[in-house]
């Protein structure tokens, strides 16, 4: 992700590069100039972007202030539902993470992490008719496997072998702590 990050940010100076230059180069009026104290600063980073990075490093309490103002402002913006549903869960908040992932499929049927967050909800809350609904939202969405329906359809087979068979490993249960979370969901 970092790589990617770095190529867009310098694709985006590579662009913006003819207009500086232009303007006596990167930080300098029209007239030049020269001297000490010039630099080029890299695009900034978007409050989506910052929150994405956040997440992604698991400082989930840091990006919801910034993935709530984003919704704030466009309140069916899907990824950012998605996104404040996923750290909404890995805080334990399973109620608003099911409505953010309910939210972010309501706008958007066809987003796939919502549905696979919706899904594994479900199976914490041993809900298989509801995991496997998502699960058939998958299938209708990548026709050919994708990573979100492949995780699905995994935990749910888990789930089916340790509902037939519960001396294997113990009954399957909710998920009542972090450790037991992190079993199941996987990083965006």
């Amino acid at each position: 992700m970092a790589l990617l990050r770095n190529v867009l940010i310098c694709t985006t100076a590579l662009a913006l590069a003819p207009a500086s230059f232009a303007a006596g180069g990167p930080g300098r009026g029209a007239g030049g100039g020269g001297g000490g104290g010039d630099s080029y600063a890299a695009p900034a980073q978007s409050d989506f972007e910052r929150a994405e990075a956040l997440i992604k490093g698991g400082a989930y309490e840091d990006a919801v202030p910034l993935l709530r103002g984003i919704i704030r402002d466009n309140p069916n913006e899907p990824d950012s539902l998605y996104y404040l549903g996923f750290a909404s869960e890995k805080m334990l908040n399973f109620k608003t993470a099911f409505e953010l992932y309910a939210r972010a499929v309501k706008a958007d049927p066809d987003h796939k992490r919502a549905h696979e967050g919706l899904g594994l909800l479900y199976l914490r809350a041993g809900d298989l008719a509801g995991a496997t609904a998502q699960l058939d939202e998958l299938k209708r969405i990548c026709a050919v496997l994708c990573d979100e329906r492949q995780r699905l359809g995994a935990k749910i087979g888990e789930f089916k072998e340790l509902s037939a068979n519960p001396a294997a490993k113990g009954k399957p249960k909710a998920a009542t702590s972090k450790d037991d979370m992190d079993d199941l969901t996987t990083m965006p």
